[in-house]
């Protein structure tokens, strides 16, 4: 790790504000991510407009300006996102393009099944199929990333990178605990309620929150390396 540790000062010396950058994408993708609920939830109330079953649910009230123009801004810094590997970008893009599908293809919401909805034009059965496979993968994908690609290192991680590598295992975790908590409460309790908020909101929510904190702490908002950990 002290290679890479003083490669990486190096790099910010002598481009400092590219550094600068490329984290701030992390960190917006961060704060985007754990902003969508809390903006189209409080957005929802302020217009009147009673807490919907899913965060996707949204789409159909006035707040779907809010929801699509949100998702879509995480999917194109996912898209845009340059890890160390390539296989960082192209797990990121993946995760951005699921992101696109979930804006592009609404849920039914209360509508018919053969009601045409989303720029495609489908039949909002169809385009709520679509739209649940590609928020399961995507949600599924940003796990991967927290798990598998966020906790790489070169085998002599430093003190502040042993705390972030938690924070990311746990995040991961987090979003796949919800993922199957969602599928466990539409299957079997789709009427249950959790202090009174319908549960898969709740879980999108707390996946969304999860996914924010990882890339927020990729974005060394917190424990970053210092000078201080070059030799230990």
């Amino acid at each position: 790790m002290k290679t890479v540790t003083r490669l990486y000062y190096t790099l910010i010396q002598k481009n400092e504000s590219y550094i600068l950058s490329y984290l701030a994408i992390r960190r917006l993708i961060g704060v985007l991510g754990m902003s969508l609920p809390v903006v189209v939830v409080t957005g929802g109330l302020f217009q009147q407009t009673d807490i919907m079953k899913s965060i996707s649910a949204y789409y159909h009230t006035a707040m779907r300006d809010y929801f699509v123009g949100l998702v879509c801004a995480i999917a194109v810094f996912l898209v845009c996102y340059k890890g160390y590997l390539l296989l960082d970008n192209i797990v990121a893009g993946c995760a951005g393009l699921f992101a696109l599908c979930v804006a592009f293809f609404p849920v039914q919401g209360t509508l018919s099944k053969n009601v045409r909805v989303g720029i495609f034009c489908l039949p909002a059965g169809d385009s709520e199929v679509v739209h649940v496979v590609c928020a399961a993968l995507f949600f599924l994908t940003l796990a991967c990333i927290s798990l598998f690609l966020f906790t790489k290192d070169d085998g002599s991680p430093t003190s502040h990178k042993i705390k972030r590598n938690l924070i990311y295992r746990l995040s991961g975790i987090m979003i796949i605990t919800s993922v199957l908590f969602i599928a466990l409460f539409i299957l079997f309790f789709p009427d249950v309620l959790i202090a009174g908020c319908p549960p898969v909101l709740f879980f999108e929510a707390f996946a969304l929150m999860a996914f924010g904190i990882s890339w927020l702490v990729k974005g060394e908002t917190l424990f970053q390396d210092d000078a201080s950990d070059i030799g230990k």
